[in-house]
């Protein structure tokens, strides 16, 4: 099976990653411990395939007021949300970062169902145009 654990926070990511570790070895013991040793005993190989930074940027943070300011200005509701993006490797390294919205409506993302309504996708680009103008003065 492969497990994907996710964190804004690395302490919290590796609290996360530590628990998980350790049911994985309590839950191999209790079925080694319940089932008879003829028929063999359970073993578990762990293999880490990726890592995901962990990384914060503040709602203080002036690209964050810049953001909202602009989807103010268009009016825009746009929730702060907390989620893995191509952001998280530069807030890991310091840099306060964003991921905005393509416009539009999703549902379902990374599921077979995954749907995307383009209505009123135009905005999103709207919205980014206005974001890096902003960003640039």
């Amino acid at each position: 099976m492969e497990v994907d654990l996710r964190s804004s926070s690395t302490t919290a990511l590796a609290t996360l990653d530590g628990d998980f570790r350790k049911a994985i070895d309590d839950a191999v013991a209790e079925e080694n411990a319940r089932t008879s040793s003829s028929r063999g005993v359970i073993t578990v190989r762990l293999e880490r395939v990726g890592d995901r930074l962990a990384g914060h940027t503040p709602d203080t943070a002036p690209i964050v007021r810049t953001a909202l300011s602009a989807a103010q200005a268009l009016g825009l509701t746009v929730p702060l949300t907390e989620s893995s993006t191509d952001s998280s490797v530069a807030m890991a390294r310091g840099t306060p970062s964003i991921a905005i919205g393509a416009g539009g409506r999703g549902s379902g993302q990374h599921t077979p169902s995954e749907t995307f309504d383009t209505t009123d996708a135009w905005r999103g680009l709207q919205f980014a145009i206005l974001l890096v103008v902003a960003l640039a003065r």
